[in-house]
């Protein structure tokens, strides 16, 4: 995707504020519905045999941010950061929930947004501490 972006002259999004993200969504919004729900706009990349392709197809069908997770080297070290594309830190989340240990938030394990499935002891997250990826 960022070759893509690039060779067109553009930039995957990074996003560092609430204002950047409410931009970004008000931007991509009806375009993803359109490409989500409109096989004219965006044709199945998966066909449909049951829910679970279905679901994949619609993801496949989303947009993509430059937020990657990486895990440090050796790969029995624990801990993953995410960085995005542009290679800034990852200095913002956004949730609209509250958050506990006992919830699955994809794409991070549970209690643990750095996706290492570990709490290191802690029982709540706030609303900042977790990246919206939808």
């Amino acid at each position: 995707a960022e070759i893509r972006c690039r060779s067109m002259g553009a930039e995957i999004v990074s996003i560092h504020s609430a204002e950047e993200n409410s931009f970004v969504a008000k931007l991509a919004a009806p375009l993803l519905a359109e490409c989500q729900h409109n096989p004219l706009i965006c044709a199945e990349r998966v066909p449909h045999i049951d829910k679970a392709h279905e679901l994949l197809d619609h993801i496949l069908s989303g947009f993509w941010i430059g937020l990657h997770r990486s895990q440090f080297y050796p790969f029995y070290n624990p801990a993953v950061v995410q960085v995005w594309s542009d290679r800034s830190e990852c200095d913002y989340g956004c949730y609209e929930e509250e958050v506990d240990c006992n919830m699955k938030i994809e794409p991070w394990g549970n209690c643990d947004p750095s996706g290492t499935n570990s709490s290191h002891g802690r029982k709540n997250l706030s609303r900042k501490n977790i990246l919206n990826l939808a």
